[in-house]
């Protein structure tokens, strides 16, 4: 779920008769403000941010003065860039007095410049050979809809380590909430990380825990790099982390846009809701690959392995992601023949019920795996075990 609200902000200016006032909009970063001179008012924008920022002036009233460019105004900002002139004002009449009011709101990055890279592959935004299940992908309809349409949650347990995705700027940082909530009432309570890239695009990381960032506004950070730790804060129905990487708009907020990511193969993948993805960053040790969907019966071809006397047959189930291995153990000094029938809810089996398997005595092997049909839904199996 996504939780943060719009990054455009609005100020309004008013100066009136022959009296410039000394008034300016100020983010952390942005200073907009204007300097009177013998036959006008100029408008200049400060931006001490690492970022580039997309500026509007729209006048509300102006009075006996005639302005350098079309109006409303709007332009980028380039970083780290000061007194950039925005507007020139002439007096028409000298003689008289003028006035003006204007409104003037920001966006952080350049809404007419940003081309994402389509080509770049981002890392999935948690440890290299850490591996997370995708609950809501691409067009989930439980919330990722509107500017969200694009976004991502990953299954996090609290405190998670966040990686960074791609190399960027650190933007904005909020850590200081400890509410969370399944209804849009908590949307505004939700810790994140907002970085920007070189491409003009963002990067999106949301739900973390109070006081979860570990970096701050202006940071440089590089892809795989912790950034912060995974929480349960604003609209969220679970500990998780919300991802989205997105574009500025003109209208004051960040619309997403769909993304591959690094698999451990090398190659690209586009998520996919239920399923569980490992996190690689080259460079970095090579890690064992366990996933389920790999699973099938020549997996565990030639499967035995000693058990205790126990004097019972026990079914013995593993989970690996959506997929469950069943295992027979044979606690009696004789082999026997097991014949175990299934009743499944939501699941498919890899042998056709019955099963009928022959076991060794004192012997653990291989009965056959059960797969989610759905992994969004919920399952239930059922079986009952006769033994010759």
């Amino acid at each position: 779920m996504k939780n943060k609200g719009f990054l455009r902000a609005f100020v309004i200016f008013s100066i009136f008769s022959l009296v410039l006032l000394s008034a300016f909009s100020k983010t952390e970063n942005l200073k907009i403000y204007s300097e009177e001179r013998s036959n006008g008012i100029d408008i200049y924008a400060d931006n001490n941010a690492f970022i580039p920022i997309w500026v509007e002036v729209e006048f509300e009233k102006i009075e006996n003065l005639k302005s350098s460019v079309s109006l409303p105004f709007a332009s980028v900002v380039g970083a780290k860039k000061s007194k950039v002139l925005l507007i020139s004002l002439d007096v028409k009449d000298r003689k008289k007095g003028y006035s003006l009011q204007y409104t003037t709101s920001y966006v952080w990055g350049d809404p007419e410049g940003v081309s994402p890279d389509k080509s770049h592959l981002y890392l999935f935004p948690f440890e290299h050979g850490k591996k997370c299940e995708l609950t809501q992908g691409y067009k989930g309809k439980f919330s990722h809809f509107d500017e969200q349409t694009y976004s991502l949650d990953f299954v996090m347990k609290v405190g998670t380590p966040i990686t960074a995705a791609r190399d960027g700027i650190v933007v904005e940082v909020k850590e200081d909430s400890k509410k969370g909530g399944s209804n849009e009432s908590f949307a505004e309570y939700g810790n994140y990380i907002l970085i920007y890239h070189k491409d003009g695009t963002f990067a999106d990381y949301v739900h973390l825990k109070k006081n979860g960032a570990a970096v701050k506004a202006g940071d440089r950070v590089k892809a795989g790099d912790v950034i912060g730790y995974s929480g349960n804060t604003g609209w969220s129905t679970g500990p998780h982390l919300h991802f989205s990487v997105s574009i500025p708009k003109k209208e004051g907020f960040l619309d997403s846009i769909p993304v591959k990511f690094l698999n451990y193969n090398g190659k690209g993948v586009s998520p996919e809701a239920g399923g569980f993805y490992y996190s690689f960053h080259p460079g970095k040790k090579k890690f064992e690959i366990k996933l389920g969907k790999n699973i099938t019966n020549n997996t565990y071809k030639n499967y035995t392995k000693p058990c205790p006397k126990t004097g019972k047959v026990i079914i013995d189930t593993e989970r690996i992601d959506n997929t469950f291995v069943l295992f027979i153990e044979n606690g009696y000094n004789g082999k026997i023949t097991a014949s175990v029938k299934f009743k499944l809810k939501n699941l498919v089996t890899s042998m056709k019920s019955p099963v009928s398997i022959e076991v060794p005595p004192l012997s653990k092997v291989f009965l056959c795996f059960l797969r989610l049909k759905d992994p969004l839904k919920g399952y239930s199996y059922n079986y009952s075990l006769e033994c010759e």
